[in-house]
Formats: C-alpha cells, sequence, structure tokens
C-alpha cells in the first residue's frame, strides 16, 4: 500500500488517471447491464432514481468542499499546517453528511414521496441515506491525495470502489433482484475501502508533519466556503443546462433520434477522460506553483497545457471521425450508423468543453469560482433558441450544432473574464483552442489540416517554442523510458 503515495512525473500521472478512468468506465458499464438485465425495467429504473438521489444529496452536502484540497492542501502544507486544515475541512464536510443521512434514513417514507410519488420505496431510502456519508468520505480521501499529488492512490482508491461495487452489487442482485440491495452494495463499497485508505493517508500526513501546528486563521469556515460553494452551485447549472437541453430534444425529435444522438455522444466520451486526467493532474502542480510565488511560472505552464492537449485531442478526434461508420456499426450496430454525421460535431464539443475546464483553473487559481457559472448562465438562453431554430432543419445534426455553438459562448465569456482577472490568454492560444473545428471538414480537407498542425507543431515555432516543444520530449522521453524499464522488469 506504501508504494501509492509514490509521486510520479506529469505525463506517468496524466497516463495512469486516464487509463484508470477507463477502466472504471468499462467497470461500470458491466455492472449497468448486469443490474438492467437482472432487474427488469421497474427495479432498474428505481435502482437508477435512488442512484441519482444519492449523488445530488452528496452534492449539496459536499457544499464543493472537496474542491478545496487542490487549490489550498499546498498552502497548508508550506505552513506546516495541512493536518490542521484536512481535519477542519473533514469535520465540516463529513458532519454535513452525517446529518442528512439521518434525516433521510428517519424519514424515508416522505423521501420516497418526493422521489418516487408513493412512499412504498422506504427501504431503498434507507438504503441510499447509509451511502451517503460513505460517499462523502471516499470523495474527501480521493480529492486529499490528488490534492497531495498522490495520484496512485486516487486512482487506485476509485477504481477499488468501482471493482467492489460491481462486483459485490451484481452477486447480491444475483441472489434477490431487487433495487435495494443494489444501493446496499454501493454503500458497502465506500464502508470497505475507507479502512484500506483513510489510515494509509493519515500515516503519509504524519511522516509530512510529525508535530501537529494549528494555522492561526480567523474565519477559516467562512473564507472556505465561500471558495467552495460555486463548486456545488456551478454542477447543479450544469445538470439544468442538460435538463433543458435533453427536454429540448425530447419535444423536438424522436425518440430514434434521441437515441442515436445520445449513442454518439456516449461514444466520444473517451475525449472527455483525457481532459479530465490531464485537468485532474496539472491542477494541484499549478497551486503548488502559485502558493509558491512561481505565479508566472504557472500561467505559463497552463497556457502550454491547453495547447498541447487541444493538439493532442485534435488528433484523436480525427481518428475517431475518419472511423466514425465502422466503430459505430462494430460496437453499437448497424442502426446506429446515421451517428456518423453527427460525431464530427459532438468531437468538437468534447474538444471545446476540455479547453473550457483548462481555461477554467485560473479563476480557482485567483479564487474567483463563480467563473463558470456565469458562463452557463449566459450560454443557456443560446442553446434552447438553436435548438428551437436548428432541430427542425437539420435534426440531429442540428441539436450538435446548437451544443457547441452554446459551449462557444460560454468559452468566450469565461475567456474574457480570466483575461480580465489577470490572465495573459495569447492569440496562438485561442487559434489552437478551435483548430478541432477543422475536423468539420471533408475527410482529406481534415486529414490535411491536422497532419500540417503537427508538421509546425514538430518544426515550426507558431503553435509551441522550441523551449516548450524539448520540454514535453524530454517529458515523454523520461515516461517512456521508465515504462520500458518497468516492462523488462
Amino acid at each position: 500500500m506504501t508504494r501509492l503515495l509514490h509521486k510520479d512525473r506529469i505525463a506517468a500521472s496524466i497516463s495512469l488517471v486516464f487509463s484508470l478512468l477507463i477502466a472504471q468506465k468499462i467497470v461500470a458499464f458491466g455492472r449497468g447491464i448486469i443490474f438492467a438485465r437482472l432487474l427488469g425495467t421497474e427495479q432498474y429504473g428505481i435502482f437508477t432514481l435512488g442512484f441519482f438521489f444519492v449523488l445530488i444529496t452528496v452534492s449539496i452536502a459536499g457544499l464543493g468542499i472537496t474542491a478545496a484540497f487542490g487549490r489550498y492542501a499546498p498552502r497548508y502544507e508550506g505552513m506546516g499546517a495541512l493536518r490542521w486544515f484536512i481535519r477542519k475541512a473533514y469535520a465540516l464536510n463529513i458532519s454535513l453528511a452525517l446529518v442528512l443521512g439521518v434525516i433521510v434514513f428517519l424519514f424515508p417514507s416522505a423521501f420516497s414521496r418526493l422521489l418516487y410519488g408513493e412512499p412504498g420505496q422506504a427501504i431503498v431510502l434507507m438504503f441510499a441515506a447509509l451511502a451517503i456519508p460513505g460517499m462523502v468520505v471516499v470523495r474527501n480521501l480521493v480529492t486529499t491525495f490528488a490534492g497531495l499529488k498522490l495520484f496512485r492512490a486516487s486512482s487506485i482508491l476509485e477504481f477499488s470502489q468501482v471493482a467492489i461495487f460491481a462486483l459485490l452489487g451484481g452477486l447480491l442482485v444475483v441472489v434477490y433482484r431487487s433495487a435495494s440491495v443494489g444501493l446496499l452494495a454501493y454503500g458497502i463499497s465506500m464502508i470497505l475501502c475507507i479502512p484500506l485508505f483513510a489510515p494509509l493517508l493519515a500515516g503519509y500526513l504524519r511522516t509530512q508533519e510529525p508535530v501537529y501546528k494549528e494555522a492561526d486563521e480567523v474565519g477559516f469556515y467562512k473564507r472556505l466556503l465561500r471558495f467552495t460553494m460555486w463548486f456545488t452551485i456551478t454542477p447543479i447549472l450544469g445538470q439544468v443546462f442538460n435538463y433543458v437541453d435533453r427536454l429540448s430534444l425530447q419535444r423536438l425529435m424522436t425518440s430514434s433520434d434521441q437515441g442515436i444522438y445520445s449513442a454518439a455522444i456516449n461514444l466520444s466520451a473517451t475525449i472527455s477522460a483525457v481532459g479530465l486526467a490531464v485537468n485532474s493532474v496539472i491542477y494541484p502542480h499549478l497551486s503548488t506553483a502559485w502558493e509558491g510565488g512561481k505565479r508566472e511560472g504557472a500561467l505559463k505552464n497552463l497556457d502550454l497545457s491547453i495547447r498541447v492537449t487541444a493538439v493532442g485531442l485534435l488528433a484523436i478526434g480525427l481518428v475517431l471521425v475518419l472511423l466514425a461508420k465502422p466503430i459505430i456499426v462494430l460496437l453499437l450496430g448497424q442502426d446506429y450508423v446515421a451517428g456518423a454525421q453527427v460525431l464530427p460535431w459532438i468531437v468538437v464539443f468534447h474538444i471545446l468543453t476540455i479547453s473550457l475546464w483548462l481555461f477554467g483553473v485560473f479563476p480557482t487559481l485567483v479564487e474567483r469560482t463563480y467563473v463558470s457559472a456565469i458562463g452557463i448562465v449566459c450560454a443557456l438562453p443560446v442553446n434552447v433558441l438553436l435548438n428551437l431554430l436548428l432541430i427542425p432543419r437539420w435534426g440531429i445534426v442540428g441539436a450538435a450544432v446548437a451544443t457547441v455553438v452554446s459551449y462557444l459562448v460560454m468559452w468566450f465569456i469565461t475567456v474574457r473574464i480570466c483575461a480580465a482577472y489577470g490572465m495573459p490568454v495569447k492569440r496562438r492560444t485561442v487559434i489552437v483552442s478551435f483548430l478541432p473545428f477543422a475536423l468539420l471538414l471533408p475527410k482529406l480537407l481534415a486529414v490535411a489540416g491536422v497532419g500540417l498542425v503537427l508538421y509546425i507543431c514538430a518544426a515550426k515555432t507558431w503553435i509551441v517554442t522550441r523551449d516548450e516543444r524539448q520540454r514535453v520530449y524530454r517529458e515523454l522521453a523520461v515516461f517512456i523510458k521508465r515504462n520500458r524499464a518497468k516492462s523488462e522488469e
């Protein structure tokens, strides 16, 4: 277990996080199939709604506090009061989770009426209540490990919980065929992980700070919640955005078109996993540099990360676009082949979203966490209007265009606010962020365009400078060398 506390270089960390994210998705997908087949439509619907209730409740109970570990762990580590900070943050977060869990457990019939429209699912809500505190603790552990750049521990913990849930849930569902045991398995998977990883974190903290030191800080919780509350509000706004978008699709498209559109989104979700891996790894590194007074260097590294990620995803996106039809037919069947026409737009949407995530790191560094919420509020009416105008004309392609344009609005607003708060937004970074739109060209032109971009990156200094290129090469060389050494062992 102590090997999980090793800190890898950036390329190795991104590779590890991405690999285990994909593994989690595969395991979760398999678990979903087992649950759907064994529970039947009624019980599976009950389980899905109960599972969604747990996620929403945890988001409310968490108050976004888990987002603070990546941002503030370096600050308190530098003060020698990291254990004090984690203890204070955990105490507030877990206390809120316990209060909500107890309320749901004591009044399950009332929550059953609220969620299902009748009180008969009280046992489902009781098991959901038991899962709430455990999930909060696991989320705290995951984000704390990630904030300390211990990505092996954070990724293994997440994968372990998903794997235990899939295995235990599958076994219980085989025997009992009930939605309630699915939620029971979810709660148990949390409880089994906590005794393994909580002592690991505690031991690491003791080695870093043998003497417990309290920070002399007034108004700690007020400042903490002012930073974290937007990590609760913004996801809720994001869910509202997605709900309104899906509601528009439901009213304006057939069920068949909705299925094809959703399949195309799920198929290209691998790109989002890459962006999530990059974002989760660079965020604590940039926070450490920012708190260490190396703010100019942090901004340069963020700018480089945006450009390199955009170019890398451009190449991955090209492969998905070129092989869209055979991939869709192979994985989903001939009925979904119409999704190939919308896939380029969906790929552009995912890459644009990742660029938005990376630019969104800057507001967290300067503690202006409300910026993303402003972008969503402005983009929502644009999305509704474009859905009304474009879906009747172009069908699923119109839906994809509406989503991409609304995210462009969100992107421009976010970047403009970042620039107003002091982020140096370079022209070439803006241009590189828009390169994925080349994937909308005819295939031969798209191949030529992406090839030209890769050549410019390798031979010219228009996208990356010579020094930046050498830094990327060195990072990749070390990563490849270490992987080769491990394979030989």
